[in-house]
């Protein structure tokens, strides 16, 4: 098909998909689809990885040979409902489905029919647990109880990974178990997805704009490519995934940011991503989601959000040590038909799911590129819409500090309050100003309790406290940019942060201001002007993993990870005390931050607490 019929078919399927037309799409696949050739395709198999890592695949198969997990049962099941507690049920489960794939891997690699036996084994308690998905997601156990079936994020991946099975084991399954995977397929992901698409069961995620509608929807599209399906349900099916993965695009803001942070970026975005790779192998490039408008801006949320080449602020649900994830950047850059060196970072290793191996597996490299090099930032990037702004030096110049400032609100997804917060980075490795970051997931997570937790509410933020009240939940907390100035030596930016604070009736103004200098070793100026009509107690709070000592009345010293930090505090001559308290909960990082306080001693109508960030000279 030449180019112009392409683009014909793929505008058919959009504009169809997208408006709810009825008209067959040209593209949309309707016959199965396998990624990967049956085990019994020895000459693909034998030749498919390197010796080193076929010897790797060979021995975790045979370690899962040796001593296999079980599957958990109802009492790990329950742990969450009594305790609120993921992690048993999490683990076991997540442990079992790993093994599951060493074996695949173990068979596919080496030909030996043992591990495929064993896998069969292993099949058959995870086709009778009662439900796929996970208790923390089971609302009111309907799942369990067998009052419905859901399905959620886990489930449908299991979905995915069973189709592959199916696929590749075909001709070395037993008939039995071929019938049982295509029983369970059926009943646990089609039938339910199809009830979604039909209005006779809630559709849940199905219009979500995060990270549960692409993640469900490109597993139940893999699913739906390797079950057994007539051609037109198939069809049918796939529009319905195409149609509704709009939604997630719509999540992101026009301007591309993606308010659920770095880690769920990698997360949602790759499943977008590993959406758009399966449908372009399934109709031989005749169908790339990556060609919509609002797909190229959420793709380049990375660039624009780092503070440097290895450092990501934290925002929202974000975990400290993310890094960029060059898998999935070099898929991106793949399907946008970029030249790019990302794309020789596509390599598999040995704990690669099955999923990722059939998307992954003989990935087109590109051979005009090298290796990644060291990334050449911009000294800005702004997301305008959601008020996010990230501040690097100029290159080849002696600035030390960098700095990412957050207006947003605090309705975002996974959202944290923190209207207003930063991240202050040194030499571009070390945040010595934090944002701490995601918790482990519990019971209270993702519920009315969410901002109980310290890290999630504003307490764990470097915003302000007023009359020791905290920021607000919510829709209409937004902020609002009253000024930005951008210059080669120095940015201003000030936000209006009032309305995260609107419980308290008698804020008349609420102004934080950054100023960052790229002059000689860089400064970074954080200030908070405050109105009252009535005195109000007065704080701000630096939050940071590093240690502190006051070393003058107005000085404070911040060290995180042997880098030093300097911090002037300039309230216009109120008196001041500082104080710090360590934040206990149950973070992802592998220590406490605390949270430095500088509290006004009086009670006040009008004030500034302006806090100058700064190298010390002996540094």
């Amino acid at each position: 098909m030449n180019t112009k019929k392409i683009l014909t078919a793929l505008g058919i399927v959009m504009c169809g998909l997208l408006s709810g037309a009825t008209a067959r799409p040209m593209a949309v696949p309707e016959n199965e689809f396998a990624l990967l050739p049956p085990m019994s395709d020895r000459i693909f198999w034998n030749g498919a990885v390197d010796a080193t890592l076929r010897k790797q695949m060979i021995d975790q198969g045979e370690r899962v040979f040796s001593a296999s997990p079980d599957m958990p049962g109802e009492e790990l099941y329950m742990e969450y409902v009594r305790t609120g507690i993921r992690t048993g049920y999490e683990k076991a489960y997540g442990d079992y489905r790993a093994a599951m794939n060493r074996l695949a891997m173990a068979a596919c690699v080496s030909g030996e029919e043992k591990y495929v036996r064993k896998l069969e084994a292993m099949l058959i308690p995870l086709c009778r647990q009662i439900t796929w998905i996970l208790p923390a997601h089971d609302v009111g156990l309907k799942n369990w109880k067998k009052q419905i079936v859901n399905i959620d994020l886990v489930s449908s991946a299991v979905g995915w990974q069973l189709a592959l099975m199916r696929q590749v084991f075909r001709s070395h399954f037993r008939q039995e178990t071929l019938a049982m995977l295509d029983r369970e397929l059926e009943r646990r992901i089609v039938a339910p997805f199809e009830r979604m698409l039909c209005g006779k069961q809630p559709p849940h995620w199905l219009r979500s704009k995060n990270n549960w509608n692409i993640v469900c929807l490109a597993n139940v599209a893999g699913t739906l490519l390797g079950a057994d399906l007539t051609p037109e349900r198939r069809r049918k099916l796939l529009e319905g995934v195409i149609r509704n993965s709009n939604h997630f695009l719509i999540g992101f803001g026009k301007d591309g940011y993606c308010s659920e942070g770095m880690s769920y970026w990698s997360y949602g975005f790759g499943h977008y991503l590993m959406l758009s790779l399966l449908l372009f192998k399934a109709t031989d490039g005749e169908m790339n989601l990556m060609d919509r408008p609002q797909a190229c801006l959420a793709a380049e949320y990375p660039e624009k959000i780092r503070i440097s080449d290895t450092l990501f602020p934290a925002f929202s649900d974000c975990t400290l040590d993310i890094g960029l994830p060059k898998v999935w950047i070099g898929v991106r850059d793949y399907l946008m038909k970029r030249s790019s060196p990302f794309r020789n970072a596509v390599r598999l290793h040995s704990r690669s799911t099955l999923t990722e191996v059939a998307l992954l597996l003989k990935f087109p490299a590109d051979k005009a590129s090298g290796t990644v090099p060291k990334a050449e930032l911009p000294p800005f990037s702004e997301f305008p819409d959601a008020g996010i702004f990230v501040m690097r030096p100029l290159s080849g110049t002696e600035t030390r500090l960098a700095a990412a400032v957050k207006g947003g609100s605090n309705d975002e997804f996974h959202n944290h309050n923190d209207v207003g917060s930063y991240v202050l980075a040194v030499d571009g490795n070390v945040s010595v100003a934090v944002d701490p970051g995601a918790e482990h997931y519990d019971g209270r997570s993702f519920s009315a309790r969410r901002y109980e937790s310290r890290l999630n509410n504003s307490f764990g933020h470097s915003v302000p406290r007023i009359n020791g009240q905290l920021q607000i939940a919510g829709k209409d907390t937004d902020s609002k940019v009253l000024k930005k100035h951008l210059s080669d030596t120095d940015v201003e930016i000030v936000f209006d942060i009032r309305k995260a604070y609107r419980q308290i009736d008698s804020i008349r103004k609420l102004e934080r201001t950054f100023r960052y200098s790229r002059i000689g070793s860089g400064t970074f100026e954080v200030a908070d002007t405050v109105s009252l009509s009535e005195p109000g107690t007065f704080e701000t709070a630096v939050i940071t993993f590093g240690t502190w000592k006051q070393t003058a009345p107005d000085r404070l010293l911040l060290t995180c990870r042997g880098k030093n930090v300097a911090v002037t505090v300039d309230t216009g001559g109120n008196p001041f005390r500082v104080s710090s308290e360590e934040i206990r909960e149950n973070i992802r990082w592998k220590e406490n931050p605390h949270r430095i306080a500088i509290t006004l001693a009086e009670p006040v109508k009008e004030a500034r607490i302006r806090l100058t960030y700064r190298i010390p000279e002996e540094q």
